[in-house]
């Protein structure tokens, strides 16, 4: 092994009761692992859409309130979906699986089933978690409405390392701003053109060096019935748009 690349690497040992070994751990009262200690200040923040509830109860400015110093309930926290990862790497797994229900234009629903190791919580048998999340067109915001599969697999990630390791804050991917939503519904509506599929799809063809032309005869190509009749992006049906935009976005992870 190179040794420059061996000084680097650093293996992680886990001891009988399967924990992670010179790991600074917190417990509870009762002896078990205090999971939500463990997540970060650093993958926390304060829930922005009760600003004037959060601000009232603890007495400050929202940007003067400190989590650790004003000791921010978890309630009113949000974690980061990378703080929940680091957290599961610490817990251990063994694998993660996922199975889309359902996909359509406007729904998706995925199931999250991870096997988790065993520890001396678990008397050290593996256990498996499964957790399930969707995603609409209601329940979230602008670009996100174009990749609701994606929305509902990190939420159902979040969803199962939450409630397996018993963490009663709610992860950024799970919420939904409908506040905000609402007060932008009628700016949104005055310029649906700068967030529509269509106009996502011709600055994704213009980046990627793609005519319309390119994509016409592909379809065709494939029998999708129709094809032959569009003669401008405005005339796709939004889910032939939709599946362009990801077939564009995979063609280019491939090449890059």
């Amino acid at each position: 092994m190179d040794t420059n690349n061996q000084n680097k690497i650093k293996l992680v040992e886990r001891d009988n009761y399967g924990l992670i070994k010179d790991f600074n751990y917190k417990f509870t009262s009762e002896g078990l692992i205090d999971w939500r200690a463990l997540i970060s200040k650093e993958h926390l923040y304060i829930n922005s859409q009760n600003k004037e509830r959060i601000e009232k109860k603890y007495g400050k400015k929202y940007e003067e309130l400190d989590i650790e110093n004003d000791k921010i309930e978890d309630r009113d926290l949000i974690s980061l979906l990378i703080g929940l990862k680091i957290l599961a790497g610490i817990r251990g797994y063994k694998s993660i699986e996922y199975k889309v229900n359902k996909t359509q234009e406007d729904y998706a629903c995925v199931t999250c089933r991870i096997l988790w190791r065993g520890n001396y919580e678990t008397q050290n048998e593996d256990i498996i978690f499964e957790s399930i999340a969707s995603a609409t067109t209601s329940n979230t915001q602008s670009f996100a409405r174009l990749y609701l599969s994606e929305i509902a697999e990190n939420r159902a990630l979040s969803r199962n390392i939450r409630n397996f390791l018993k963490i009663g804050i709610v992860s950024k991917e799970e919420i939904f701003d409908s506040k905000s939503f609402e007060d932008n519904t009628q700016s949104t509506n005055n310029n649906l053109s700068s967030l529509s599929p269509v106009s996502i799809l011709k600055n994704i063809m213009i980046e990627n060096v793609w005519s319309f032309e390119q994509i016409k005869k592909k379809l065709i190509k494939e029998g999708i019935k129709g094809a032959e009749n569009w003669n401008k992006e405005e005339d796709l049906p939004p889910n032939i748009i939709l599946n362009i935009i990801e077939r564009i976005k995979n063609k280019k992870k491939k090449d890059d």
